[in-house]
């Protein structure tokens, strides 16, 4: 799986793209944990292999890389409707990365099911308004970040553990996300499935 990954993104990936690095910077961070994983457990005849929390600590630094990457990154951005006076006051906050276009934004909000419009804005959450509500907000998205990566990490390693098939499960869910990915890549697709577009 890491090689059928890594060896395609390096020819023919976008190398500059902040989402292909992050992709091949969490792929390279979880097969040396896995191959950490696997030495222990195989050259140093330990069966529990790395701790716990040594998993967890490795799982959560990286969710907290791609979580600072999302908060800064430039390049990182949502692409949607609004109001030009929306996009000057998003601007008093940095929100804003182009207010010519009035379309351009930084924000927190995400694509989930059961939710009105298919999108959940992490500031509903934040109990606090203004500046520092800003930061409470992005700070929220971080943490849900590193819950997610981790809760995804750990779910392939109790699939791979029980059956030892996690190749099979991880094949059905790349080709569903890459059907997401690419009609997700199309403004008109995206609007008429009401999804997220990815510039």
């Amino acid at each position: 799986i890491f090689i059928s990954i890594v060896i395609p993104v390096l020819l023919f990936g976008d190398l500059t793209n902040i989402y292909t690095i992050l992709l091949l910077a969490s792929t390279v961070w979880f097969f040396i944990v896995g191959f950490a994983d696997d030495y222990i457990k195989v050259f140093k005849r330990n069966k529990e292999g790395m701790s716990e929390r040594c998993k967890l600590a490795a799982q959560c630094i990286m969710g907290l890389i791609i979580g600072l990457a999302v908060c800064f990154s430039d390049q990182i951005v949502v692409r949607e409707q609004v109001a030009p006076e929306e996009s000057v006051a998003a601007a008093s906050l940095s929100e804003s990365i182009d207010i010519e276009k009035h379309d351009v934004i930084k924000s927190t909000k995400t694509t989930i099911p059961f939710v009105k419009s298919h999108e959940f804005d992490y500031k509903w959450l934040s109990p606090f308004k203004g500046t520092f509500g800003w930061y409470c907000k992005w700070a929220i998205y971080v943490l849900m970040i590193i819950i997610v990566i981790t809760a995804c990490s750990n779910g392939v390693n109790l699939t791979d553990g029980m059956d030892g098939l996690a190749a099979g499960t991880t094949a059905i869910v790349g080709v569903v996300l890459g059907i997401f990915a690419w009609l997700g890549g199309n403004i008109l697709n995206a609007e008429y499935l009401n999804i997220m577009y990815i510039p």
